[in-house]
């Protein structure tokens, strides 16, 4: 990431893509991503693993 101006836009070359803007996000906690496990069966817990 550079500062607004810092490069050239006539040497920039996307193909077929057109930028009029490019922002940085912050960073953030993303509610949607959430892990989903299931509890474990008493067997599995004494099962020797394969």
């Amino acid at each position: 990431i550079v500062e607004a101006g810092t490069l050239d836009p006539n040497h920039i070359v996307t193909p077929g893509v057109f930028v009029q803007h490019l922002v940085q996000a912050r960073p953030r906690v993303k509610d949607i991503e959430q892990r989903t496990v299931r509890p474990r069966l008493a067997n599995e817990l004494t099962a020797a693993p394969a």
